[in-house]
C-alpha cells in the first residue's frame, strides 16, 4: 500500500508577493491498494493577482493492466486511454475551489 502526499504551491512568477503570502497551494494525494489507484486534487487554497479559476490536468498513471473501471467524483469516465502496456492517460477539467477525485479499478 502506497501514499503520496504532494503539495504544489504556485504564485504569480513576476512580483515579490509571494513574500506577503500571495501564493496558492494545491494538494495532491494518492492511495494504492491491491492495483486499485486513488488520486485526489484538493481545493486550492490560497490567492494571488492573476490566478486562473479554473485548469485542465493531464494525469498519467503508470499501471500493468488495462482498468476495469475509472471514476471521477464518483461518476463513470469514458474518455480515457490506456496505451496497452502501462499507460493509462485522463484529462480532468477543475474549479480551482473544487476537490476531484479520480478512482481506477482492475
Amino acid at each position: 500500500m502506497a501514499r503520496v502526499n504532494i503539495p504544489y504551491n504556485e504564485d504569480d512568477g513576476v512580483s515579490f508577493g509571494y513574500e506577503n503570502g500571495e501564493i496558492a497551494s494545491t494538494r495532491f494525494t494518492s492511495h494504492a491498494e491491491k492495483g486499485n489507484i486513488e488520486f485526489v486534487i484538493e481545493a486550492t487554497q490560497g490567492d494571488y493577482n492573476g490566478r486562473p479559476l479554473s485548469r485542465e490536468y493531464s494525469i498519467n498513471f503508470l499501471t500493468n493492466k488495462k482498468p476495469a473501471l475509472v471514476k471521477v467524483n464518483g461518476q463513470i469516465l469514458k474518455d480515457w486511454s490506456f496505451d496497452g502496456t502501462v499507460k493509462l492517460s485522463i484529462k480532468v477539467d477543475r474549479q480551482e475551489n473544487e476537490r476531484v477525485q479520480i478512482v481506477v479499478k482492475n
